[in-house]
């Protein structure tokens, strides 16, 4: 497969002032900063002087993207190539954001920079445990006080105990505490 990319980086470049899209100047007509605004996919080349859109570019340089067919000349110009005609660019841009190769390179990247299952898994697992040791720690110290109060934790029932209605006190300043009481 021919390699579109000459100049890939993880992130989109955006000028972050006007002069370095003076260099862009062709026919009185240059770049706009306003432009990586309203289109945040769109990535600026210094050494090209064209913008590109880093989702499609990505998705073709890591071969991920779906479509296996040749790039027509459109694509290839934002793939590629780069777009420099200033004059029309905004209605290129609007025309290219709904192309499905648009849409499918930004799918195709966004799941490829997701963190697979097993990787979340653990650290679900993780947090999970963090929460339960948080609120066994709320409930030893209640526990805790309650014994030096000399107050006895368990009432006529269950529901009406001091331990349980101590505990639903300070599951206002503990989230997971206050699902650990629902659940019990």
């Amino acid at each position: 497969m021919v390699q579109y990319l000459y100049y890939l980086s993880r992130e989109a470049y955006h000028p972050r002032k006007e002069d370095e899209l003076v260099c862009t100047l062709i026919n009185n007509r240059s770049c706009q900063k306003k432009w990586f605004t309203d289109y945040p996919w769109l990535t600026f080349c210094k050494t090209k002087k064209k913008v590109f859109c880093r989702p499609c570019r990505e998705a073709f340089e890591r071969q991920i993207h779906p479509t296996k067919a040749k790039l027509i000349p459109q694509h290839m110009t934002f793939v590629a190539d780069g777009y420099c005609d200033w004059k029309n660019a905004i209605s290129r841009f609007q025309l290219h954001e709904k192309t499905k190769l648009h849409h499918d390179s930004i799918y195709v990247v966004n799941q490829q920079t997701k963190p697979s299952v097993a990787v979340r898994l653990p650290s679900a697992i993780q947090q999970q445990q963090e929460q339960c040791r948080n609120c066994l720690f709320i409930q030893i110290s209640s526990i805790m006080y309650l014994l030096r109060q000399g107050l006895a934790l368990r009432g006529h029932d269950e529901e009406n105990s001091n331990l349980i209605q101590l505990l639903k006190l300070r599951s206002g300043d503990s989230e997971y505490l206050n699902e650990w009481l629902k659940n019990k």
